[in-house]
Protein backbone atom coordinates (compact mmCIF):
# COMPACT_ATOMS: atom_id res chain seq x y z
CA UNK A 1 0.00 0.00 0.00
CA UNK A 2 2.59 2.43 0.81
CA UNK A 3 4.58 2.11 -2.69
CA UNK A 4 1.09 2.23 -4.49
CA UNK A 5 0.91 5.74 -3.09
CA UNK A 6 4.60 6.81 -3.28
CA UNK A 7 5.36 5.18 -6.51
CA UNK A 8 5.52 7.32 -9.30
CA UNK A 9 3.08 7.65 -12.26
CA UNK A 10 5.33 6.63 -15.16
CA UNK A 11 5.98 3.35 -13.47
CA UNK A 12 2.67 2.34 -11.64
CA UNK A 13 1.26 0.13 -14.08
CA UNK A 14 4.70 -1.81 -14.00
CA UNK A 15 5.02 -2.08 -10.16
CA UNK A 16 1.63 -3.59 -10.43
CA UNK A 17 2.05 -6.16 -13.06
CA UNK A 18 5.09 -7.36 -11.17
CA UNK A 19 3.00 -7.88 -7.98
CA UNK A 20 -0.04 -9.03 -9.84
CA UNK A 21 2.86 -11.96 -11.17
CA UNK A 22 2.13 -13.07 -7.56
CA UNK A 23 -0.99 -12.15 -5.51
CA UNK A 24 -3.65 -10.62 -7.49
CA UNK A 25 -5.11 -9.91 -3.85
CA UNK A 26 -1.78 -8.02 -2.90
CA UNK A 27 -2.82 -5.52 -5.81
CA UNK A 28 -6.25 -5.27 -5.13
CA UNK A 29 -5.54 -4.67 -1.04
CA UNK A 30 -3.30 -1.67 -1.82
CA UNK A 31 -5.74 -0.42 -4.43
CA UNK A 32 -8.33 -0.55 -1.42
CA UNK A 33 -5.97 0.72 1.14
CA UNK A 34 -3.97 3.51 -0.33
CA UNK A 35 -5.02 7.63 0.20
CA UNK A 36 -4.19 7.99 -3.95
CA UNK A 37 -2.10 6.31 -6.29
CA UNK A 38 -0.78 6.70 -9.58
CA UNK A 39 -1.99 3.59 -10.98
CA UNK A 40 -4.13 4.48 -14.96
CA UNK A 41 -7.46 3.91 -15.44
CA UNK A 42 -7.19 1.21 -17.40
CA UNK A 43 -4.68 -1.17 -15.37
CA UNK A 44 -7.15 -0.51 -12.89
CA UNK A 45 -10.29 -1.84 -14.67
CA UNK A 46 -8.04 -4.92 -15.53
CA UNK A 47 -7.81 -5.87 -12.14
CA UNK A 48 -11.33 -5.02 -11.16
CA UNK A 49 -12.76 -7.31 -14.39
CA UNK A 50 -10.18 -10.50 -12.78
CA UNK A 51 -11.70 -10.15 -9.46
CA UNK A 52 -15.20 -9.36 -10.97
CA UNK A 53 -14.39 -13.07 -13.12
CA UNK A 54 -13.33 -14.60 -9.92
CA UNK A 55 -17.13 -14.06 -8.33
CA UNK A 56 -17.96 -16.78 -10.63
CA UNK A 57 -15.35 -19.18 -9.46
CA UNK A 58 -16.66 -22.57 -8.18
CA UNK A 59 -14.58 -23.01 -4.95
CA UNK A 60 -16.85 -20.84 -2.83
CA UNK A 61 -13.92 -19.21 -0.36
CA UNK A 62 -12.09 -17.66 -3.71
CA UNK A 63 -15.44 -16.39 -5.19
CA UNK A 64 -15.96 -14.91 -1.15
CA UNK A 65 -12.36 -13.39 -1.27
CA UNK A 66 -13.44 -11.69 -4.82
CA UNK A 67 -16.43 -10.26 -3.77
CA UNK A 68 -14.48 -8.95 -0.28
CA UNK A 69 -11.87 -7.00 -2.76
CA UNK A 70 -14.49 -5.29 -4.56
CA UNK A 71 -16.57 -4.20 -1.50
CA UNK A 72 -13.00 -2.82 -0.06
CA UNK A 73 -12.18 -0.64 -3.30
CA UNK A 74 -15.57 1.44 -2.84
CA UNK A 75 -16.13 3.57 -6.12
CA UNK A 76 -18.65 3.30 -8.52
CA UNK A 77 -16.40 1.97 -10.70
CA UNK A 78 -15.89 -1.15 -8.52
CA UNK A 79 -19.35 -1.16 -7.42
CA UNK A 80 -20.59 -1.70 -11.05
CA UNK A 81 -18.21 -4.74 -11.54
CA UNK A 82 -19.15 -5.76 -8.32
CA UNK A 83 -22.68 -6.09 -9.09
CA UNK A 84 -22.40 -8.47 -11.50
CA UNK A 85 -24.20 -11.64 -11.59
CA UNK A 86 -22.69 -13.96 -14.73
CA UNK A 87 -19.42 -13.48 -16.81
CA UNK A 88 -21.24 -11.86 -19.29
CA UNK A 89 -22.41 -8.83 -17.59
CA UNK A 90 -18.62 -8.78 -16.75
CA UNK A 91 -18.02 -8.98 -20.54
CA UNK A 92 -20.29 -5.95 -21.16
CA UNK A 93 -18.60 -3.61 -18.52
CA UNK A 94 -14.90 -4.10 -19.67
CA UNK A 95 -16.46 -3.59 -23.89
CA UNK A 96 -18.38 -0.60 -22.48
CA UNK A 97 -14.71 0.68 -21.32
CA UNK A 98 -13.07 3.56 -23.53
CA UNK A 99 -9.55 2.28 -23.50
CA UNK A 100 -6.60 5.10 -23.03
CA UNK A 101 -4.39 2.34 -24.31
CA UNK A 102 -3.53 0.22 -26.93
CA UNK A 103 -2.33 -2.67 -24.87
CA UNK A 104 -5.87 -2.73 -23.09
CA UNK A 105 -7.98 -3.57 -26.56
CA UNK A 106 -5.50 -6.26 -27.00
CA UNK A 107 -6.03 -7.38 -23.25
CA UNK A 108 -9.71 -7.02 -23.72
CA UNK A 109 -9.71 -9.14 -26.92
CA UNK A 110 -8.41 -12.06 -24.59
CA UNK A 111 -10.07 -11.17 -21.74
CA UNK A 112 -13.71 -11.22 -23.41
CA UNK A 113 -13.39 -15.32 -25.06
CA UNK A 114 -16.82 -16.28 -24.55
CA UNK A 115 -16.56 -19.72 -22.49
CA UNK A 116 -16.39 -22.75 -23.81
CA UNK A 117 -14.79 -21.32 -27.38
CA UNK A 118 -11.88 -23.14 -29.51
CA UNK A 119 -8.99 -21.29 -29.17
CA UNK A 120 -5.58 -21.38 -31.79
CA UNK A 121 -2.34 -22.73 -30.77
CA UNK A 122 -1.18 -19.21 -31.09
CA UNK A 123 -3.28 -18.34 -28.00
CA UNK A 124 -2.45 -21.04 -25.76
CA UNK A 125 0.84 -20.44 -26.01
CA UNK A 126 0.38 -16.38 -24.41
CA UNK A 127 0.67 -18.60 -21.56
CA UNK A 128 4.39 -18.06 -21.45
CA UNK A 129 4.31 -14.39 -21.86
CA UNK A 130 6.42 -12.67 -19.51
CA UNK A 131 3.62 -10.44 -18.87
CA UNK A 132 1.75 -11.14 -15.47
CA UNK A 133 -1.50 -9.81 -17.00
CA UNK A 134 -1.21 -11.21 -20.01
CA UNK A 135 -0.03 -14.86 -19.00
CA UNK A 136 -2.43 -15.24 -16.25
CA UNK A 137 -5.41 -13.71 -17.99
CA UNK A 138 -4.49 -16.52 -20.84
CA UNK A 139 -4.37 -18.90 -17.75
CA UNK A 140 -7.72 -18.32 -17.12
CA UNK A 141 -9.07 -18.30 -20.13
CA UNK A 142 -8.04 -21.35 -21.11
CA UNK A 143 -9.75 -22.50 -17.93
CA UNK A 144 -12.83 -21.59 -19.17
CA UNK A 145 -11.76 -22.52 -22.55
CA UNK A 146 -12.54 -25.79 -25.39
CA UNK A 147 -9.08 -27.13 -25.12
CA UNK A 148 -8.15 -30.28 -27.46
CA UNK A 149 -5.67 -33.04 -26.28
CA UNK A 150 -2.79 -31.24 -28.31
CA UNK A 151 -3.03 -28.54 -26.44
CA UNK A 152 -3.92 -29.54 -22.94
CA UNK A 153 -0.51 -32.01 -23.81
CA UNK A 154 1.13 -28.91 -24.74
CA UNK A 155 0.09 -26.99 -21.47
CA UNK A 156 1.69 -30.38 -19.39
CA UNK A 157 4.84 -29.47 -21.07
CA UNK A 158 4.57 -25.90 -19.81
CA UNK A 159 5.45 -27.51 -16.21
CA UNK A 160 8.58 -27.98 -17.17
CA UNK A 161 9.80 -24.36 -17.55
CA UNK A 162 12.26 -23.05 -15.88
CA UNK A 163 10.07 -20.00 -14.56
CA UNK A 164 8.19 -21.02 -11.91
CA UNK A 165 5.24 -18.56 -12.33
CA UNK A 166 4.56 -20.00 -15.90
CA UNK A 167 4.56 -23.39 -13.51
CA UNK A 168 1.97 -21.98 -11.97
CA UNK A 169 -0.11 -20.99 -14.37
CA UNK A 170 0.02 -23.99 -16.88
CA UNK A 171 -0.88 -25.93 -13.38
CA UNK A 172 -4.08 -23.21 -12.72
CA UNK A 173 -5.23 -23.97 -15.97
CA UNK A 174 -5.57 -27.75 -16.16
CA UNK A 175 -7.62 -27.91 -13.47
CA UNK A 176 -10.39 -27.48 -15.33
CA UNK A 177 -9.82 -30.83 -17.71
CA UNK A 178 -10.22 -33.69 -15.61
CA UNK A 179 -8.17 -36.20 -17.48
CA UNK A 180 -5.78 -39.33 -16.01
CA UNK A 181 -2.84 -37.69 -18.20
CA UNK A 182 -3.50 -34.26 -16.42
CA UNK A 183 -3.98 -35.87 -13.33
CA UNK A 184 -0.72 -37.58 -13.25
CA UNK A 185 0.96 -34.10 -14.76
CA UNK A 186 -0.58 -32.19 -11.97
CA UNK A 187 0.34 -34.94 -8.84
CA UNK A 188 4.32 -34.40 -9.94
CA UNK A 189 3.63 -30.84 -9.38
CA UNK A 190 2.89 -31.32 -5.88
CA UNK A 191 6.74 -32.19 -5.29
CA UNK A 192 7.56 -29.21 -7.01
CA UNK A 193 10.30 -26.95 -5.60
CA UNK A 194 8.81 -23.84 -5.60
CA UNK A 195 5.71 -23.40 -3.22
CA UNK A 196 3.49 -21.70 -5.61
CA UNK A 197 3.36 -24.32 -8.08
CA UNK A 198 2.57 -26.41 -5.14
CA UNK A 199 -0.04 -24.65 -3.98
CA UNK A 200 -1.64 -24.23 -7.52
CA UNK A 201 -1.09 -27.67 -8.32
CA UNK A 202 -2.89 -28.64 -5.42
CA UNK A 203 -5.77 -26.63 -6.68
CA UNK A 204 -6.22 -27.85 -9.75
CA UNK A 205 -6.18 -31.20 -8.35
CA UNK A 206 -9.13 -30.67 -6.60
CA UNK A 207 -11.21 -28.97 -9.34
CA UNK A 208 -9.99 -31.38 -11.37
CA UNK A 209 -11.21 -34.09 -9.21
CA UNK A 210 -14.40 -32.47 -8.10
CA UNK A 211 -15.13 -31.95 -12.67
CA UNK A 212 -14.68 -36.35 -12.63
CA UNK A 213 -15.90 -39.45 -12.45
CA UNK A 214 -15.55 -41.31 -9.15
CA UNK A 215 -12.69 -43.44 -10.52
CA UNK A 216 -10.53 -40.35 -11.52
CA UNK A 217 -11.82 -38.91 -8.14
CA UNK A 218 -10.42 -41.75 -6.10
CA UNK A 219 -7.09 -41.47 -7.76
CA UNK A 220 -6.12 -37.79 -6.90
CA UNK A 221 -7.23 -37.99 -3.70
CA UNK A 222 -5.33 -40.78 -3.02
CA UNK A 223 -2.18 -39.38 -4.42
CA UNK A 224 -2.95 -36.00 -2.89
CA UNK A 225 -3.16 -38.48 0.74
CA UNK A 226 0.04 -40.07 -0.51
CA UNK A 227 1.77 -36.49 -0.74
CA UNK A 228 0.62 -35.19 2.40
CA UNK A 229 4.29 -34.03 3.74
CA UNK A 230 4.69 -32.08 0.85
CA UNK A 231 1.12 -30.39 1.77
CA UNK A 232 1.85 -29.95 5.07
CA UNK A 233 4.56 -28.58 4.84
CA UNK A 234 3.49 -24.93 3.92
CA UNK A 235 0.69 -23.28 5.70
CA UNK A 236 -0.72 -21.92 2.75
CA UNK A 237 -0.89 -25.16 0.15
CA UNK A 238 -3.22 -26.72 3.24
CA UNK A 239 -4.89 -23.81 3.98
CA UNK A 240 -5.79 -24.20 -0.16
CA UNK A 241 -6.53 -27.53 0.17
CA UNK A 242 -9.32 -26.63 3.03
CA UNK A 243 -10.82 -24.05 0.40
CA UNK A 244 -11.10 -26.57 -2.27
CA UNK A 245 -12.76 -28.81 -0.76
CA UNK A 246 -15.56 -26.37 -0.66
CA UNK A 247 -16.85 -26.54 -4.14
CA UNK A 248 -20.65 -26.28 -4.59
CA UNK A 249 -20.72 -28.00 -8.08
CA UNK A 250 -19.19 -31.16 -7.84
CA UNK A 251 -20.20 -34.06 -9.10
CA UNK A 252 -21.68 -36.74 -7.05
CA UNK A 253 -21.42 -34.32 -3.52
CA UNK A 254 -22.00 -38.02 -1.71
CA UNK A 255 -18.84 -39.34 -3.04
CA UNK A 256 -17.20 -36.07 -3.25
CA UNK A 257 -18.10 -35.22 0.85
CA UNK A 258 -16.90 -38.65 1.61
CA UNK A 259 -13.53 -38.37 -0.20
CA UNK A 260 -12.93 -34.82 1.39
CA UNK A 261 -13.10 -36.18 5.32
CA UNK A 262 -10.94 -39.17 4.34
CA UNK A 263 -8.21 -36.85 3.15
CA UNK A 264 -9.07 -34.40 6.14
CA UNK A 265 -8.78 -37.91 8.50
CA UNK A 266 -5.23 -38.20 6.83
CA UNK A 267 -3.83 -35.05 7.68
CA UNK A 268 -5.30 -34.91 11.62
CA UNK A 269 -3.48 -38.20 12.18
CA UNK A 270 -0.11 -36.31 12.49
CA UNK A 271 -1.19 -32.49 13.16
CA UNK A 272 -0.79 -30.62 16.53
CA UNK A 273 -3.92 -29.68 18.50
CA UNK A 274 -4.30 -26.13 16.30
CA UNK A 275 -4.07 -27.65 12.94
CA UNK A 276 -6.67 -30.83 13.84
CA UNK A 277 -9.07 -28.20 15.02
CA UNK A 278 -8.81 -26.45 11.49
CA UNK A 279 -9.40 -29.46 9.64
CA UNK A 280 -12.24 -29.86 12.12
CA UNK A 281 -14.10 -27.34 11.32
CA UNK A 282 -13.13 -27.82 7.74
CA UNK A 283 -15.19 -30.79 7.48
CA UNK A 284 -18.34 -29.02 9.83
CA UNK A 285 -18.55 -26.41 6.79
CA UNK A 286 -18.24 -29.01 4.25
CA UNK A 287 -21.16 -30.93 6.05
CA UNK A 288 -23.02 -27.77 6.37
CA UNK A 289 -22.58 -26.68 2.54
CA UNK A 290 -23.38 -30.20 1.36
CA UNK A 291 -26.13 -31.19 3.67
CA UNK A 292 -29.09 -30.98 1.81
CA UNK A 293 -27.62 -32.26 -1.80
CA UNK A 294 -26.30 -35.65 -0.14
CA UNK A 295 -29.60 -36.07 1.62
CA UNK A 296 -31.35 -35.17 -1.85
CA UNK A 297 -28.69 -38.40 -3.33
CA UNK A 298 -29.79 -40.46 -0.71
Amino acid sequence: MMCVEQIPEAIADRFVRAVYNWNIYGVGYSLAESRRHNVSADMRTVILAMFAERMQDVVAPTAERARDTLRLLQDKDARRFFDTSSLSEVFDLVNKYEATSEWFNTWRNLFTTAPGSKVDDGVVHLIEDQDSVQGWTTANVLKRSSLNDEQQIFLQSVLNSPNPVIRWRAAHALGAFPSQGNAKALIRQVSDGAWDVRYGAVRSLMELASRAEDDLRREVFESLALNFRQIDEHPSIKEELRRTMLIPSARSPKTWVSSCVNLITTFQLSASEAESEKWSRAAQTLFDMFSVATADEN
